[in-house]
């Protein structure tokens, strides 16, 4: 296969994900091997070996336990996160606790039990959709810039990007879906006067608010926020609940016309569920409506619009009657009530309205930027330039178990920033700076993404002056670097993972160093 081709675009979603390229200037959606636009992200294990999309998906019913799906809620987490824990009784298939903490599945494949890293079996993902892509090009592809969430943390990221790597793609870039998805907006619909959008992204598994500003092709991202307790999948696991349910068999197909129920009621007042022989010869049928679905849902509605909409709004300083334009993207956004909660909230003010078509404008943003990156030409677009944002706090311990932050979430990257600390400890010899992400002030409630340990001469204590720099490219990637001014020591390291726990956890023993003092927290 020639070598030498385009980089791809890939939209990778909880429930489906997209690819997708720019050929000749112009955008093109890729289909798979069924011939459709989007790809289930399910993989199965069967004796003759694994499924990927919706073949993958078909097994759910007969083949639960063998069935991965969910990655956003396990990919790049340790074990013992309240995500992993929150689901893994709701999961057919089987979570373990890796070596180094991770979560792991168990799966029965080619008739024996193995246990596979949720990379792994992501990767299997990517790769299928990498195939694609290269059948549809006729070469072989190298390179992709992917989507994720916006409230993805560092070790979600830097996982993403291993799994990207096992499927043989080198990861350009790494974007926020809504922001990827204002790409589209700000390239088809080019406007001299500056602009504020509101992207809604409610998908399978999560909800975010991206707010942005654009003006002609350019786009600056003023501030994201995203929620993983509510998505779509609530939705139809509260309609779920609602109807009984008599086996794992059963338990599964009931959910998958709950599911399509969800959807129909989109654009129908009612719906009914019939399934024949459900089990043991007992056939099941229920009729829903779509104001029984709303009273359902009502709490869960509110939730998933409200409160993540004040958020953005208020990180980015801008009142809701200054947003000029509303983007809809995730199938949730379809569901009639979620449109009038947006309608009540923006007080009928004349928004414009876009909910964009086919969910492909991730995808499309995503090839967009794969293109810009590699110098590939792109029919209709002169000047482009694109400024995201950071979507969390990072920052390292100082005394006390307490956060310094060095960068805030939702500053543009990339960025680099320094401050200088001092020791409270007599005769230090080394300091043990520990790096964390998250918006609490303790460092107990944050991620710990890793530990930079630099070798000081032992002096008294506020005397050695240590200074802490935190550099982020456009990718969210982290380089740390710790110099001690007196002797010129110094240590930097890359945050590879946010998984480096292997040196010992101890309390700080940094202070921040202020106008010329030590300043405890």
């Amino acid at each position: 296969m020639p070598q030498n081709s385009h980089a791809i675009g890939i939209d990778l979603g909880a429930s489906a994900s997209r690819v997708g390229v720019f050929r000749n200037g112009y955008f093109a959606s890729i289909h798979n091997d069924q011939g459709k636009r989007m790809t289930s992200s399910y993989v199965a294990f069967t004796d003759s070996g694994p499924l990927v999309g919706e073949a993958a998906k078909a097994q759910l019913a007969t083949n639960p336990s063998n069935t991965v799906f969910d990655f956003f809620h396990l990919i790049g987490r340790k074990f013992v996160d309240p995500a992993v824990q929150s689901n893994i009784n709701r999961w057919p298939f089987r979570v373990v606790p890796g070596e180094d903490g991770r979560p792991k599945i168990d799966v029965q494949s080619n008739g024996t039990q193995q246990t596979f890293s949720v990379e792994t079996i992501l990767s299997m993902l990517l790769a299928k959709l990498k195939h694609s892509a290269e059948a549809f090009l006729g070469q072989t592809v190298a390179d992709a810039v992917l989507t994720m969430p916006s409230h993805f943390a560092h070790s979600q990221r830097q996982a993403v990007k291993k799994a990207a790597n096992i499927a043989g793609l080198n990861v350009l870039r790494l974007i926020n879906a809504p922001t990827a998805a204002s790409i589209e907006y700000a390239i088809s619909n080019k406007c001299q006067n500056e602009l504020n959008v509101l992207i809604f992204d409610l998908g399978a598994s999560n909800v975010g608010v991206t707010i942005v500003t654009s003006e002609g092709g350019n786009i600056d991202v003023k501030s994201c926020f995203g929620d993983t307790r509510v998505g779509g999948d609530d939705f139809t696991n509260r309609m779920h609940g609602y109807m009984l349910s008599w086996s794992p068999e059963a338990f599964f197909r009931v959910r998958a016309a709950c599911e399509n129920a969800k959807c129909t009621l989109s654009f129908c007042t009612e719906d009914s569920i019939e399934l024949d022989s459900l089990c043991d010869g007992i056939d099941f049928s229920f009729g829903i409506t779509r104001a029984s679905f709303e009273d359902l849902c009502a709490d869960l509605f509110h939730r998933a619009i409200i409160p993540p909409i004040e958020r953005a709004l208020a990180d980015a300083k801008i009142n809701k009657s200054q947003i000029d334009v509303v983007l809809l993207i995730g199938g949730s956004t379809r569901i009639p009530k979620v449109r009038k909660l947006l309608d009540d909230f923006f007080s009928g003010k004349n928004l414009t309205y876009k909910c964009l078509e086919t969910d492909e404008s991730a995808v499309f943003g995503a090839a967009f930027q794969a293109a810009i990156l590699t110098g590939d030409p792109i029919k209709c677009v002169e000047d482009f330039v694109l400024l995201d944002v950071l979507s969390h706090s990072v920052g390292i311990e100082t005394e006390g178990g307490e956060v310094t932050n060095l960068i805030q979430r939702n500053s543009t990257i990339p960025t680099k920033t320094a401050k200088k600390f001092t020791t409270y400890l007599e005769s230090q010899k080394c300091v043990l700076v520990k790096v964390y992400e998250g918006e609490n002030r303790l460092t107990r409630h944050n991620n710990l993404l890793g530990t930079v340990l630099l070798d000081i001469p032992p002096t008294p204590r506020g005397v050695p002056m240590i200074e802490v720099t935190f550099g982020i490219d456009a990718n969210g990637t982290l380089k740390v670097v710790a110099q001690e001014e007196l002797s010129g020591q110094m240590q930097e390291k890359t945050i590879a993972n946010g998984m480096d726990d292997h040196l010992p956890i101890e309390n700080s023993s940094l202070v921040e160093w202020k106008g010329g003092r030590s300043f405890r927290h």
